[in-house]
C-alpha cells in the first residue's frame, strides 16, 4: 500500500510486526505503546540499536507523561499523544529523515542557479524572487547540499554576527525563504530542519555562471549531484 510517498505496511499485533521485520527493512516504524499481545514499547526496545530506522510510538492521552519517559528511554525518536493528526505524524517523519531516506523523487528535480544575476529557477523552471539575504542563503544551502548547516554558521556568513539564543533572525530567513521555493507549503521538502543543529538542503542544482560567455561558447557549469563531487566542466 502506498500513502502519502510512502509505502506501507500494517501488523495487527507485535507477532505479525516481527514476521514483517524478519524479511524487510524500514525506514520507518510507528508502534501503538499497547497492543494485544504486549506493550508497543518493548517492539521499540528491539530495535533501538538500529540508528538507520526512525521509531515513533503512539500513546494514550491519559498517561503520556509516564509512557512518553518509557518510550524514550527504550529508544523511541518520537512520542506522539491520542488522537493523532495526520499532518503532525507526516511532519515529525520528514523533519527526522536523514538525507539518504528523503523520498527519491526529489533527486530528479534540479534548481537551475545563474550566479552572476543573482537567479534562482526551481525545478518547474520558475523563476523564484529573492531577496540579497534570501540569495546568500539559498546559495549556502546549494553549495553544501546534504550537509547540515548551524545557525551560528547561518549567521556569521549571512549577518556578519555569532547566533544567539534570542535571534531569530536565521529561522525568520529560512522561513521566508521556504514559502518561496517549497511546493507543499508547511511541510518542506527541501529545506530540512534538524532538531538542535540547524538545516539542511537536500535538493539537486546547477550553477551557472555566465560572465565571459557569447554565443559560440557554451558557459561552464557546476553540477551538484547526488553522488558527485564540486567540478567545474566546460561546454
Amino acid at each position: 500500500m502506498r500513502l502519502l510517498g510512502f509505502t506501507v505496511d500494517t501488523a495487527a499485533d507485535i507477532q505479525a510486526a516481527v514476521k514483517l521485520g524478519g524479511g524487510s527493512h524500514y525506514d520507518v516504524v510507528i508502534v501503538n505503546a499497547k497492543l494485544p499481545d504486549g506493550s508497543g514499547i518493548g517492539l521499540i526496545e528491539a530495535i533501538r540499536t538500529d540508528d538507520n530506522i526512525i521509531k515513533i510510538v503512539i500513546v494514550d492521552s491519559e498517561t503520556l507523561t509516564a509512557q512518553k519517559i518509557c518510550a524514550l528511554e527504550s529508544g523511541a525518536d518520537d512520542c506522539l499523544s491520542k488522537p493523532v493528526s495526520c499532518r503532525e505524524l507526516l511532519l515529525r517523519i520528514k523533519q527526522r529523515m536523514k538525507p539518504s531516506q528523503i523520498h527519491e523523487d526529489l533527486a530528479e528535480k534540479t534548481f537551475h542557479v545563474l550566479m552572476d544575476k543573482m537567479e534562482v529557477y526551481g525545478p518547474d523552471t520558475k523563476k523564484f524572487k529573492l531577496s540579497g539575504n534570501e540569495f546568500q542563503m539559498m546559495m549556502m544551502f546549494v553549495n553544501r547540499r546534504y550537509e547540515v548547516l548551524s545557525r551560528d554558521e547561518i549567521s556569521k556568513e549571512i549577518f556578519s554576527v555569532p547566533w544567539n539564543y534570542d535571534d531569530r533572525r536565521v529561522d525568520n530567513l529560512v522561513a521566508k525563504l521556504r514559502k518561496i521555493v517549497e511546493p507543499h507549503g508547511e511541510i518542506p521538502s527541501y529545506i530540512k530542519t534538524v532538531r538542535n543543529k540547524g538545516y539542511v538542503f537536500v535538493g539537486d542544482a546547477e550553477v551557472k555562471d555566465t560572465r565571459g560567455s557569447n554565443l559560440m561558447a557554451l558557459p561552464k557549469w557546476t553540477t551538484i549531484g547526488r553522488n558527485s563531487s564540486f567540478s567545474n566542466t566546460p561546454g
